[in-house]
């Protein structure tokens, strides 16, 4: 068995109560707006979602909500189609909302990434396009 990356980590602050972020994580129409072409999110635990990110054609993430706890915290198993080195269901994504004078506080944990993963699909890759798609979210939310 391979040994597991070091989890990633980050935070934003959102110029939006965290009901709106929170629409903006679990509502397909809205996730488009910042994340990709949502096919299906069934926003409830054990609900399945699958998305086509914006980066690039082919890159289909599919997963499962395991924790859905409005409008606080959200948590979903993530992997990518297609690809047995980090395959859906791999790894772990945990979001935190927390109130703040003007806005929110969102923290981002992705955690279980395996040790090999291929070029496309590294922590700093993952890393990297975290904190872009957080960006989004934080112009999408503010509209």
């Amino acid at each position: 068995m391979a040994a597991e990356q070091d989890p990633i980590e980050r935070q934003v602050f959102i110029p939006a109560r965290p009901e709106t972020v929170f629409r903006f994580l679990v509502e397909p129409e809205l996730m488009a707006r910042w994340i990709g072409r949502v096919q299906f999110a069934a926003a409830e635990e054990g609900g399945l979602f699958r998305l086509q990110f914006t980066f690039g054609e082919g890159h289909t993430a599919t997963g499962k909500f395991t924790e859905i706890s409005p409008p606080k915290r959200i948590a979903f198993s993530f992997g990518w189609e297609g690809y047995d080195t980090f395959a859906p269901g791999t790894s772990l994504v945990e979001i935190e909302l927390r109130p703040q004078a003007d806005g929110t506080v969102l923290k981002l944990k992705h955690s279980g990434f395996p040790e090999a993963t291929g070029l496309k699909f590294t922590p700093k890759n993952h890393a990297d396009r975290w904190s872009h798609y957080l960006s989004r979210l934080a112009e999408a939310a503010d509209r």
